[in-house]
C-alpha cells in the first residue's frame, strides 16, 4: 500500500484493497517509511484522517482490546500522561479491534482525553504489520513525524512504563527535529 492511499473502516470490505496492497501479517512498518494514511472512527462516532494531523506529531498505539487487562493497563498509561503529550503538541491514538460501541463505552468509563478509534476488520493492524502469523492483533506503537514519517516502532510493547517510554522518546527526537 502507498502512502496515497487511504484505509476506510467502516465500512471497508475486507476484500477492498486489492490483493498486491495487501501487506502480509507480519510486516512490521520500518522507521523511515511513511506512514499510510487511513480513516477510522473515534469514541464518539466521528470519523478520524491521520492525514489531518500532518504537521504535528502522532503517537499511534495498537492494542488487540482496551477492555482486556494489558490493554486496559496501555490505555491509562497513555492517559495519565496525556497532558504531557498534549503539552509537546503530539497527538496520541489508540487503535483497537474493538467495537464502536465498546470503545465508547471504554472512553466514557475510564474519561479518556484522547482518540481511540476502532478498527474490528484489522485493516489498519495489517497495513502497519500489528497482526501474528495467525492474523491476531499484537500490542505495537509508532511514532509519526509533523511530515507523516514514522520516527519509532515499538514491537512487542510490555505495557509497564511503555507511555513514559514513548513520551521519553518523543521529547528526545522533537529536540533533534
Amino acid at each position: 500500500m502507498n502512502a496515497q492511499q487511504t484505509i476506510h473502516n467502516p465500512p471497508i470490505s475486507r476484500h477492498s484493497l486489492s490483493p498486491e496492497d495487501r501487506p502480509e501479517a507480519g510486516e512490521l512498518i520500518t522507521v523511515g517509511s511513511q506512514s499510510p494514511n487511513f480513516m477510522a472512527i473515534d469514541q464518539t462516532g466521528l470519523p478520524v484522517c491521520l492525514e489531518d494531523f500532518r504537521g504535528q506529531w502522532v503517537v499511534l498505539f495498537f492494542t488487540p482490546s482496551c477492555g482486556l487487562f494489558k490493554g486496559w493497563k496501555e490505555t491509562l498509561g497513555f492517559q495519565k500522561l496525556y497532558p504531557r503529550f498534549q503539552s509537546l503538541g503530539v497527538e496520541v491514538m489508540g487503535i483497537s479491534t474493538d467495537s464502536l460501541t465498546h470503545n465508547h463505552q471504554m472512553a466514557n468509563l475510564n474519561q479518556l482525553s484522547f482518540l481511540l478509534l476502532s478498527d474490528w476488520e484489522k485493516e489498519i493492524f495489517k497495513v502497519y504489520g500489528a497482526l501474528n502469523p495467525f492474523q491476531r492483533p499484537q500490542r505495537v506503537t509508532v511514532i509519526v513525524d509533523p511530515d507523516g514519517m514514522v520516527t519509532r516502532v515499538y514491537p512487542e510493547v510490555k505495557v509497564k512504563g511503555h507511555a513514559e517510554r514513548v513520551l521519553a522518546d518523543i521529547e528526545e527526537l522533537m529536540d533533534g527535529w
